[in-house]
């Protein structure tokens, strides 16, 4: 009942308003007049819109699909070779870093690419392209960017490496932190990322966020090469020793290329 007294009352209001807006516009400021063209402004706009879809939705309803499949075709290939195009830019930029870091050593090296990987949570290594034809050998440090250490070559063919990262935890290496006193310990790994250095002397100052390089008591590791950044020191008051975890600068698990130090007699 109600809403038929609505409809009933709906032509009245509509004409009231029509009515209001055209008397005002005769005796109103000019502020006032401008309310019709706004509201027809809001229709042609309204009206736009519907029409832009619309032409959309037509156009679109008339592709076949050979050419819907041709456009798809078109799309994976774009992303393909944009994907493409960011991989090179990552292998260029690992490969200069290498290299304009050997340029400036002493060392005798070869430089391989990673050409498989095996990665667990506590044990990872990676196959590189160069083996003992190479003049490679077990024990050999391996390096990546600026002289980040990686590892060491635990294994051999003629023609590949495998290379055992330091955070696996059959790894370990002498490395020194870059403090005050220089001190001197053994890292090895704990896998997930992560490297322990151990029988630091418990007088030994050391802090979270200091340097560690490898300390060059190794016979088949230079000194200086970066290993990483101590995170958290812990170890009792009454041990012996304490301990410090560092986390490597550079995630083995992502890099393409590397090179190996010879340092061997009679290489």
């Amino acid at each position: 009942m109600r809403f038929s007294q609505v409809r009933r009352g709906l032509p009245l209001i509509l004409g009231g308003f029509f009515i209001f807006f055209w008397v005002g516009s005769f005796f109103a400021p000019w502020p006032f007049m401008r309310w019709p063209q706004k509201i027809q402004h809001l229709f042609v706009e309204a009206g736009t819109w519907v029409f832009q879809r619309t032409q959309w939705w037509s156009k679109a309803s008339i592709i076949t699909p050979e050419e819907l499949a041709t456009l798809e075709a078109q799309r994976d290939a774009y992303a393909v070779g944009y994907a493409q195009n960011l991989l090179l830019e990552e292998e260029n930029t690992q490969l200069r870093e290498l290299l304009n870091f050997l340029d400036r050593q002493p060392y005798e090296y070869v430089t391989g690419s990673v050409i498989s990987r095996a990665i667990a949570s506590t044990s990872t290594s990676f196959v590189i392209d160069r083996g003992s034809v190479d003049g490679l050998y077990t024990g050999a440090p391996v390096i990546t960017g600026q002289g980040v250490y990686i590892g060491k070559i635990i294994a051999l063919t003629p023609t590949t490496a495998t290379v055992s990262p330091l955070t696996n935890t059959t790894s370990a290496t002498a490395v020194s932190l870059l403090n005050e006193t220089q001190t001197i310990g053994i890292a090895q790994g704990e896998g997930n990322q992560v490297v322990m250095i151990r029988y630091i002397p418990q007088n030994e100052q050391v802090e979270a966020q200091e340097m560690v390089v490898t300390s060059g008591l190794e016979s088949s590791v230079p000194s200086g090469l970066f290993v990483g950044i101590v995170t958290e020191v812990k170890g009792e008051t009454s041990a012996p020793f304490q301990e410090a975890i560092v986390e490597p600068w550079v995630d083995a698990r992502t890099i393409r290329f590397v090179s190996v130090l010879l340092l061997k007699e009679g290489i």
